[in-house]
């Protein structure tokens, strides 16, 4: 595919593609920012996707749990934009200039938390089982990753995925 080439791409299309990466970027630990940054952008086109078929999203799913684990702790009503800043705080300093100061983060924490929402939308909109979140789940829970670096090829992380996963070019 040349560059220049105008193509109609799908939300869907756009939002596997930064997944798969923010996954290899993350397995590989090479560019951690890079794979919080990709990872929130999926996260958010998968959730809206959802979100529109009627279903929470995970990221709703996340703030409803801790709004109800608040209430219970403290026997008050949360703040669910607090919360919600909270959860989404490292995501949108990457993407906007808020404050223009240094930041403090654990990338490998913010990259691991909206890949796993990414996956949770995506498993949503497409149930089904997919070695590369499942390889992804293991890597995190275990800290393998060298060994599971030589197992997750580079490319097409969804060798059954959506049935729209593929570019159409504009006519």
């Amino acid at each position: 595919m040349r560059m220049t080439e105008v193509l109609n791409i799908s939300k869907v299309d756009i939002a596997s593609a930064q997944l798969e990466r923010a996954i290899q970027l993350y397995v590989d630990k090479t560019d951690l920012i890079s794979a919080v940054t990709l990872a929130g952008a999926a996260e958010e086109i998968l959730g809206k996707l959802v979100s529109d078929s009627g279903e929470k999203n995970a990221f709703e799913e996340v703030l409803n749990t801790l709004c109800a684990m608040h209430a219970a702790a403290f026997q008050e009503e949360p703040n669910r934009k607090a919360y919600a800043e909270l959860r989404n705080g490292v995501r949108n300093q990457f993407k906007h200039l808020c404050a223009g100061e240094s930041l403090t983060v654990n990338l490998d924490s913010e990259a691991a938390k909206l890949i796993n929402r990414a996956i949770a939308n995506y498993r949503k909109l497409f149930p089904g089982d997919y070695p590369r979140f499942r390889d992804f789940a293991i890597l995190r829970g275990s800290g393998w990753s060298d060994m599971l670096k030589e197992r997750l090829p580079s490319n097409r992380a969804f060798e059954s995925g959506p049935p729209s996963a593929a570019a159409q070019r504009e006519s």
